[in-house]
């Protein structure tokens, strides 16, 4: 494979106000300000240790997810940010992200973090019903998603995404538009629109199996995400990814690394890396990730195969609207796509006459009626 010439950074900041119902990610509901610094204490750490071994090629993009990223203190993220711009050799239009709850954040924090390098917002809006709001276990209310983005553009940030979930036991699609409506006036750079999916050794999950709580029908799930495709395209934003759609240019720079397959470090505990091929995972232990001074944090990895590597750069370049570009397969693998499925090119086009897919000279790609069904059509490529 070709090596890609610049990096990204995840951080994966672990605490939260209280863990969510659906929320599967490695997280820690009530953590004290000490502990939280001296969790950037280890972070700062890990920086080093990485800057170390993989300082070479220069870093395009920054996120820090979580749990609450909002939580770290005005201090601890200048902190990072510092050691960041200190050890690596940082492109000189990074994009610096992060995840915010509306009710963890104010405004002179927000001004604080973008004075520290932060240049774009994500915010876990979810809905802009209080009763769906409540069923998701939100601790914030609609209206505070308003004022986050208020305080956001007073801070100076200029680039804002939104999240917003459906496929909810108890929200109708009336209630969905409204949330779409009111997502598209705050008038972010970027929104996303995820389904609900229920997970393993979540809260809900366990209300599934006992009845509790009830998943929406797929029919309804499916009418949800076409309407608010159909209201993104109507107010100018454009779809680039299954699950996402942006103001031309402000697409999200970093989960495009992810979806092709482009190098990243991950530090803090539970975060992946892909570097030369090989993936690795740190301990999901914050405790054991602070006792190790962030120094001894992987705990796993594998080396990709040819195989892995192929599969994994067709999933999620099928994922994205533009699709998987056919000189770049070719420059990363060194033969054509259809060289290592022979018998696949038959299957595709009939998804292509069924107008699922779409195929031509430079690439190949879902439709918006594929990716209603792009696990079928990934299918494939197993």
């Amino acid at each position: 494979m070709q090596k890609d010439n610049t990096r990204g950074i995840y951080i994966h900041i672990p605490f939260c106000m209280s863990k969510c119902p659906y929320c599967d990610f490695y997280s820690v509901p009530g953590a004290k300000t000490g502990k939280i610094e001296a969790f950037a204490a280890a972070l700062e750490n890990e920086i080093d240790f990485y800057a170390e071994r993989y300082a070479e090629k220069p870093i395009e993009s920054i996120y820090f997810g979580g749990g609450t990223p909002g939580l770290l203190n005005e201090n601890c993220f200048e902190r990072l940010m510092d050691a960041l711009k200190m050890k690596f050799k940082i492109e000189e239009d990074v994009e610096v992200s992060m995840e915010v709850n509306p009710a963890a954040v104010t405004e002179d924090k927000l001004l604080a973090f973008r004075k520290a390098g932060l240049n774009r917002l994500s915010i876990g809006a979810q809905s802009f019903d209080d009763a769906v709001l409540k069923i998701l276990g939100r601790i914030h209310k609609a209206g505070q998603i308003t004022e986050t983005v208020t305080a956001a553009r007073n801070a100076g940030i200029d680039n804002l995404s939104l999240d917003l979930m459906f496929g909810i036991s108890g929200q109708t699609i009336e209630s969905w538009e409204k949330s779409v409506e009111a997502a598209i006036a705050s008038a972010p750079e970027h929104i996303s629109l995820y389904s609900l999916e229920i997970m393993d050794n979540t809260r809900f999950a366990r209300d599934c199996d006992k009845g509790i709580y009830h998943q929406t029908t797929e029919e309804d799930d499916r009418k949800m995400y076409k309407i608010s495709l159909e209201m993104m395209d109507a107010a100018g934003y454009r779809q680039y990814e299954i699950s996402n759609a942006a103001k031309p240019g402000y697409e999200c720079r970093h989960n495009l690394r992810y979806w092709s397959m482009g190098e990243y470090m991950g530090l803090g505990p539970s975060a992946h890396s892909f570097l030369n091929g090989t993936r690795y995972s740190n301990i999901p232990d914050v405790d054991a990730y602070i006792l190790s001074e962030g120094r001894l944090a992987v705990c796993d990895y594998t080396v990709n195969t040819q195989s892995d590597n192929i599969s994994e750069y067709i999933f999620t370049g099928l994922r994205k609207t533009a699709g998987i570009d056919k000189a770049d397969f070719r420059g990363k693998f060194g033969r054509d796509i259809w060289d290592f499925y022979p018998e696949g090119k038959k299957e595709f086009s009939i998804f292509v006459n069924g107008g699922f897919a779409e195929e031509d000279e430079t690439s190949l790609r879902l439709t918006r009626r594929g990716m209603d069904i792009s696990n079928k059509i990934m299918m494939i490529f197993v």
